[in-house]
């Protein structure tokens, strides 16, 4: 099993619960005063996830800002928007920075693959060993 299938079939399976459910992440569908219900399962099943889909409005909100040379200090909202996007970046910067604690918890990640898939296991130890003995070389 390629590494990828691993994160796709870890996906479909939350998104079935999910769709058994009702609950997307902290949203659920079922509770929400929606027009179409089926339709915002679908979008969050097949296309984005509501954190996709906001991440994307405040990347092109932000090009936005920039691209009109707005002064975010004139406007309380753009401000507020600003802030909150930079916090955002922050925090993303920092959850996926190579620190100890992100390399320990892709390890604590991969180390029930052992016994739950050992191809896999075996797949993505050889591909780490690769790319390691080849950076050792070259270094």
């Amino acid at each position: 099993m390629a590494i990828s299938d691993l994160i796709s079939g870890f996906f479909s399976e939350n998104t079935a619960k999910a769709v058994a459910t009702g609950q997307f992440g902290f949203i659920n569908i079922n509770k929400m005063q929606s027009t179409n219900r089926e339709l915002e399962k679908d979008i969050i099943e097949n296309v984005a996830s509501y954190g996709m889909q906001l991440g994307q409005i405040v990347d092109a909100v932000c090009i936005v800002i920039e691209k009109l040379n707005l002064n975010v200090e004139e406007y309380p909202a753009l401000r507020k928007f600003s802030s909150m996007a930079e916090e955002i970046a922050v925090v993303k910067r920092n959850y996926f920075e190579t620190t100890k604690d992100n390399i320990d918890r892709f390890i604590n990640n991969i180390l029930p693959l052992k016994e739950s898939d050992p191809t896999t296991y075996k797949e993505v130890l050889d591909r780490l060993r690769k790319e390691f003995s080849t950076e050792t070389k070259s270094s």
